[in-house]
């Protein structure tokens, strides 16, 4: 809008191209001076979105929404996309299903055929808002409407809200009253001389708005004053085919004209006045505006007129004096003439029934109707899109065979899919009208797929995890790891894809790549999908679209290629983008906001409970505690004892304890929790723990080995999942901050000697504490505090035992030594290894292991040998050598940090399960630049862990270009909470290194910094000293501590050379 102090300026802003609206004002005119401060009121957007949003509106008239639409048009980061119906009954399917895909808000404007197409095809995350005008509820097509699917109906009246609730019985809770709104500014001009003799009634079609007593009216007003004038404004009846064709419509109207053609007298007081836009002007010879209806929800026609200073005339009806002053509403026409007469005394008299009802429409103001609208759109949604209980499949198929509606086929199909879950009768129906199928929605048909799939791997019981937000590792950007078509037919197909699934992630949680590339081959690109949601990483398709409906339809995938050399770092960011955005319209859940009941023991309890909300489930009356609370999910652990020993022989197999661990997962798979299975003890103990995983939605087990005899459990229920789950480290619990233990330069082992029971493992062990001696050697006995225990070590080893360990005090162990020894009960598997490996590594000191397959591929960062004299020489080296040890620990801390945290495994175990599980990144940070250069903007971009945005103050074009094709935004301030200043060149990990502090640093740390280490510091981190390169911040309530990362020779750079005393690692 554009002010001006004086008309002659109108047509030189015409001129200049300006199509927005332009008003005159006058300073020093009070009136003007207010109409300035709404405007600064009105440019204050109406709310403000957390985040982007695509709303879309569809309906086929939108005469009521204009006020709303400029408002949300308004709204920053709101993206606004109409789907305009021709016509009430009907609208471009395809386009409807292409709009839905990115609408993230649906508003149906009108409760018709718009709100029974859309309430039958919103999908999970959506909310949907229907407006209901009220001749709706007269309205055969109201009852088609999927009730449970919508969020909110919004009436324009508590009457007839009461009404609906009453009459068809919907849910009061899913309603709201908001009401037209309209905008007083543009009903300000001052009336025509004469106007208070001027009726109008705006809208004569249908015959409902009773134009008929506005003839008796007018005919009563006539006899008192020859100057009345009635003003009938709209289009003609006949302009409405549909209804012209009621011989009813065409009975009334017929009466109506030839009333006026017999009385010249009458229709010589009468003016047919045109549709059209220019509403404020017409009402400027308008004194009284009409209302004769027999029903109206509201009328917004007379609220304009009394805007604009026209005093209203209501007959009176239902739910009129909610909308309109008593004063204003009459029991007949009678009532309505003395009213006008009355009022119509004089002038004066006039003008104060004109303020009156001006007053009374300030309630309808934009200003205080557009918030009421913006919590009604923006507000919460509903998870999981349902089908009401009362359709039946009956009156649907009868219905679709008697008006041969290609809409009622596609809801019959959906309900018989998604609410009887009957894929056999869904495909009678295609077959029985294959003439219809091109016009099924894209809901059904991904319905229908997802069915089809899942009978052909599983039985009805496969699951294939939603698109997650968050990679459950820290991806190498630009990076995909091909998988190769699977050769192993010596399974089922179900059975093999998930057996592929979990190789591909295991492989791609070493790989750490961005990206999961196949071939379309049914098994392997099943199992690559599969690992991709679970982990949260783009898959993309290589090769020709398979005709087999066993393979993936090519919409599940990210990106899709002929070839394998086109899978550049090009595609890979593309198929990053595209999956991020698909991802995004998913309703999903961060780990914090879960509730998870757990039966665990002490260890795993305390990793879990750093990331979620735990509801530790006591054995005593297990069930009840999951009835009593709302979980998301129950998490069942291998636990020998659980919390204060109550599970002790309640989750392993004991024939005469099982009542308690039976029941309580049947009560949560009741209420449709799902239940997660963890074997940590695999697989030593599968037998032990087989029967309980037997019970779950998903089993995880630490020995990929054990997949397939998971999978061929017997029993009445199957796994829907079942795959291999590492030990994981939990940086609130495992982390590299200086331990309150001084340095203890020896190694160190705490743990078991089993003896004879583990003779290999044993014979290990004495080979390799035999070298740890010769150096230096403590040994904390895990069973020595344990009475009875029949495991103890040799005499031999007496003089290097310090006693027993709490788990806290294992924690300080791990930072005090330099170096600790690992030694695995099982050698082969390709996942099972000691937990103690990765809290050593995330703890930042070395861990040296004997031999065993799934160190070596899961952690190649860590030496594992069979050699005891190789495992010698890097304890040696790492306890003389400080630059050895610190680059030894640096690899083995990136290397967990990078892949093996409890947020990668917790979410690719709830995702698994069928959970939407969102990862945040509590280490995102934002660059500050001050001049971008193209070698910066590349330094950034190749970062191992890049910025989530770039805020510059100046900026060549190439360097805003690279950034742009690697996804990193330019922003105008910093989008996260760590920000870093970075003007120069810095070493690729320099970001990641730093920001793995941001997930456990104390809340006093505003800074984290790095430096060289020497040889006179030990750990990797210090809180004296100075900082060398790029430092990040947060902000803090006052100036707090600087931690500083102690980093290898290799991170050094030419300006840490200054002090030529120190020996740098």
């Amino acid at each position: 809008m554009v002010l001006c102090s004086h008309t002659s300026d109108i047509p030189r802003l015409r001129a200049l191209g300006f199509g927005g609206k332009v008003e005159t004002f006058d300073p020093s005119v009070a009136f003007s001076a207010s109409r300035i401060r709404q405007l600064g009121q009105r440019s204050v957007p109406v709310v403000i979105l957390p985040e982007e949003k695509t709303l879309l509106i569809a309906g086929h008239d939108y005469k009521f929404l204009g006020e709303l639409v400029s408002v949300l048009e308004e709204i920053p980061g709101l993206t606004v996309t109409y789907d305009e119906w021709p016509t009430q009954v009907t609208h471009d399917v395809s386009r409807s299903d292409e709009l839905l895909l990115d609408a993230d808000v649906i508003l149906c404007e009108f409760s018709s055929h718009n709100a029974v197409w859309y309430s039958w095809h919103k999908r999970s995350g959506q909310r949907l808002i229907v407006h209901f005008h009220g001749y709706e509820l007269f309205q055969d097509f109201v009852h088609d409407i999927n009730v449970d699917n919508v969020d909110l109906f919004v009436f324009v009246s508590e009457f007839y809200r009461q009404r609906v609730v009453k009459d068809l019985g919907w849910p009061i809770d899913r309603t709201v009253v908001v009401s037209n709104m309209i905008d007083l500014e543009d009903y300000r001009g001052a009336k025509i001389p004469g106007a208070r003799f001027h009726l109008g009634l705006a809208g004569y079609v249908p015959i409902l708005k009773r134009p008929d007593r506005a003839l008796d009216l007018l005919e009563l007003l006539l006899k008192h004053d020859d100057r009345y004038v009635l003003h009938l404004r709209g289009r003609n009846p006949w302009d409405y085919s549909w209804m012209w064709q009621q011989p009813v419509t065409q009975d009334a109207y017929r009466s109506f004209y030839e009333r006026l053609t017999d009385d010249p007298e009458l229709l010589a007081h009468l003016s047919f006045d045109p549709f059209g836009p220019d509403m404020g002007q017409w009402f400027r010879r308008i004194g009284w505006m009409l209302s004769p209806s027999s029903r109206e929800t509201f009328h917004l026609a007379p609220v304009e007129g009394q805007a604009s200073g026209a005093v209203p005339v209501i007959w009176d009806r239902d739910g009129a004096v909610e909308i309109f002053p008593g004063e204003f509403v009459h029991e007949d026409t009678q009532a309505a003439a003395r009213a006008i007469i009355n009022g119509n005394q004089d002038a004066n008299t006039y003008d104060r029934h004109a303020a009156t009802a001006r007053r009374s429409v300030e309630r309808f103001d934009v200003s205080s109707v557009a918030p009421l609208w913006a919590d009604v759109l923006f507000g919460e949604t509903q998870d999981v899109p349902r089908i009401s209980e009362g359709f039946e499949r009956s009156d649907l198929l009868e219905k679709f065979q008697r008006d041969g509606r290609a809409g009622d086929l596609d809801r019959l199909i959906l309900l018989v899919l998604l609410r009887d879950q009957d894929l056999m009768a869904a495909e009678e129906l295609i077959e029985q009208f294959p003439e219809h199928t091109g016009d099924l929605s894209y809901l059904t048909l991904d319905v229908l797929r997802e069915m089809r799939t899942a009978r052909l791997f599983s039985k009805g019981e496969f699951i294939r995890p939603p698109r997650s937000p968050g990679v459950a590792y820290q991806p190498r950007c630009g990076t995909a790891l091909f998988v190769r078509e699977s050769k192993d037919q010596a399974t089922t197909l179900e059975n093999a894809v998930q057996i592929t699934a979990d190789a591909v992630t295991r492989r791609a949680r070493v790989e750490c790549a961005a990206a999961l590339a196949v071939s379309p081959d049914a098994v392997t690109s099943w199992g690559v999908l599969v690992a991709a949601r679970r982990l949260g990483v783009p898959a993309i398709l290589v090769g020709e679209q398979s005709e087999n409906e066993s393979v993936p339809p090519a919409h599940e995938f990210d990106a899709v290629v002929t070839h394998e050399d086109e899978v550049t770092s090009d595609v890979v960011h593309a198929a990053v983008a595209e999956h991020a955005r698909l991802a995004n319209h998913t309703s999903s859940v961060t780990l914090g906001e879960l509730t998870v009941g757990l039966i665990a023991d002490e260890f795993t309890e305390r990793t879990i409970s750093g990331r979620c909300r735990v509801i530790r489930i006591p054995r005593q009356d297990a069930y009840l505690t999951v009835v009593e609370h709302d979980l998301d999910v129950l998490f069942v652990e291998s636990a020998w004892s659980g919390h204060e020993k109550q599970w002790f022989h309640g989750v392993a197999y004991y024939k005469d304890e099982r009542e308690d661990i039976e029941r309580v997962v049947a009560t949560a798979r009741a209420k449709g929790v799902p239940v997660v299975f963890w074997n940590k003890e695999d697989p030593v103990h599968f037998r032990s723990f087989a029967p309980t995983a037997a019970l779950c939605d998903a089993v995880y087990t630490t020995d990929a080995d054990r997949i397939p005899a998971y999978l061929d459990l017997g029993g009445e229920h199957r796994p829907a999942t079942v795959a291999s789950m590492t030990f994981y480290a939990e940086p609130t619990l495992h982390h590299p901050l200086p331990g309150a233990w001084v340095e203890k330069p020896t190694v160190s082992y705490a743990g078991t000697y089993y003896g004879p029971r583990y003779a290999e493992r044993s014979e290990e062990l004495d080979g390799i504490l035999g070298v740890a001696a010769q150096h230096g050697l403590t040994i904390y006995d895990r069973q020595l505090n344990i009475p009875n225990s029949p495991y103890r070590f040799p005499v031999r080893y007496d003089e290097f035992i310090e006693g027993g360990l709490s788990y806290d005090e294992v924690l300080e162990a791990y930072k005090a030594h330099p170096v600790h020894i690992n030694v695995n009960s099982v050698n082969d598997s390709p996942t099972m290894f000691s937990r103690r490996v990765v809290e050593i590594a995330a703890s930042g000191s070395v861990v040296v292991s004997g031999k065993g397959r799934g160190v070596r591929e899961s952690l190649p960062a860590v030496t594992a040998s069979d050699d005891p004299d190789t495992l010698g020489a890097v304890m040696a080296g790492c306890l003389e050598d400080r630059s050895m040890w610190r680059a030894s620990a640096w690899d083995q801390l990136r290397a967990v940090r990078r892949s093996y945290l409890a947020e990668h495994a917790l979410a690719v175990m709830f995702r698994g399960a069928g959970l939407p599980v969102q990862l945040t990144d509590e280490t995102a940070w934002t660059a500050v630049v001050d001049r971008l250069t193209p070698e910066i903007a590349t330094n950034l971009a190749e970062q191992t862990h890049p910025p989530a945005a770039v805020t510059v103050l100046s900026a060549e074009d190439a360097a805003l270009a690279t950034l742009s094709a690697h996804g990193i935004p330019v922003t105008e301030s910093p989008v996260s909470r760590w920000a870093s200043q970075w003007n120069e060149i810095e070493s690729p990990t320099w970001a990641e290194d730093l920001m793995h502090a941001a997930r456990f640093a104390p809340e006093d740390v505003s800074l984290i910094g790095a430096r060289t280490g020497t040889s006179r510091e030990r750990g990797l981190i210090t809180w004296d000293g100075a900082t060398h390169g790029p430092v990040f911040s947060r902000e803090t309530e006052s100036p707090g501590r600087t931690l500083i990362w102690l980093l290898p020779v290799q991170n050094q750079k030419p300006h840490e050379h200054d002090h030529p005393e120190e020996t740098h690692d």
